[in-house]
């Protein structure tokens, strides 16, 4: 009898476990937005005790988690960075935009588990370059379920070179508008061309310009009944700067240094507790893995882990 009650009472507690697992994996979101302010050192930005170059960011961590411990952990550059964001891999490639990614990025693997349209998910960058997080080269996936891109002046892509983020910002929400994407990059160009530039006051100007065109793409999808409390958010960097010492300092970048690594992170989203800080390190190929956690689908060949501690 006793033997039977345990038994019993065992199948319960498994029914009531897989229960709970279901109810932890069911989430608001159904958007995501990843917006990548390109090339801003962690000492301007987050490491900044006072928040003096990012005052929007500084009011909006109350809203959702901050990582500080989060980082590039492969090439530094601007290319490569963003491969990563997209990808969940760590990979070498030209900078200049003449490489396409190997594997394909959350966009097209999200695309291919729910069959959607490429008006669905979009890449909007001010670097004509960033083009090519389109597509991959894999074998089953190269030229397949690719998002839309508007990437350079007017979004004419790798030939068109940059154009600048007031720009971008304005078309990218039209998009917004008029298509209401799922899956979004952003990537604003100033504070690493700003920097590329060695003027010291030009490049916090470009933080702070950065930091306002944040805060407006955000209060559009949090104002936005499309997107309104159903949209996860990712703030963050391809990479930083040299720390100062090393190298050429802040105006170049692409090694492995702190101040190019080290980049932090913030997630706002209706599944997230607001106003938290996690120390936990974690890597850009971090961010793929945890959409597709999200919104139910299986990077393919990625290489992160999704972030618990959000959850």
């Amino acid at each position: 009898m006793n033997y039977l009650l345990w038994s019993i009472a065992l199948v319960i507690a498994s029914s009531l476990g897989c229960e709970s697992d279901k109810i932890r994996e069911t989430f608001q979101t159904e958007n995501v937005v990843v917006i990548v302010v390109d090339g801003a050192r962690y000492s301007e930005s987050w490491g900044d005790p006072t928040h003096a170059n990012i005052p929007n960011l500084d009011s909006l961590k109350s809203e959702g988690v901050f990582f500080p411990n989060f980082f590039n952990c492969g090439d530094t550059r601007t290319v490569p960075g963003h491969t990563a964001l997209t990808t969940g891999v760590y990979e070498g490639l030209d900078n200049n935009g003449y490489d396409t990614p190997t594997n394909p990025s959350f966009f097209q693997c999200w695309a291919e588990k729910f069959d959607a349209s490429s008006k669905e998910a979009w890449v909007i960058t001010s670097k004509g370059k960033l083009e090519v997080l389109g597509n991959c080269t894999r074998s089953g996936w190269k030229n397949m379920f690719v998002p839309e891109t508007h990437c350079g002046v007017d979004g004419a892509g790798l030939s068109s070179g940059y154009q600048d983020d007031s720009s971008t910002v304005a078309q990218g929400l039209t998009i917004l508008e008029t298509h209401h994407p799922k899956l979004v990059l952003f990537n604003l160009r100033e504070p690493d061309y700003s920097g590329h530039g060695g003027v010291w006051s030009e490049y916090l100007s470009a933080l702070q310009a950065s930091d306002a065109y944040v805060k407006q793409i955000v209060e559009f999808i949090k104002n936005d009944p499309v997107y309104a409390g159903k949209t996860t958010i990712f703030i963050t960097s391809d990479h930083g700067r040299h720390t100062d010492g090393v190298a050429e300092g802040f105006p170049g970048h692409g090694d492995d240094c702190e101040g190019c690594q080290r980049i932090g992170m913030l997630a706002i989203g209706p599944d997230f507790t607001p106003g938290e800080t996690v120390e936990t390190k974690y890597g850009q190929i971090d961010i793929p893995a945890t959409i597709a956690r999200m919104l139910h689908f299986r990077m393919q060949n990625a290489k992160g882990t999704n972030i618990k501690e959000l959850f």
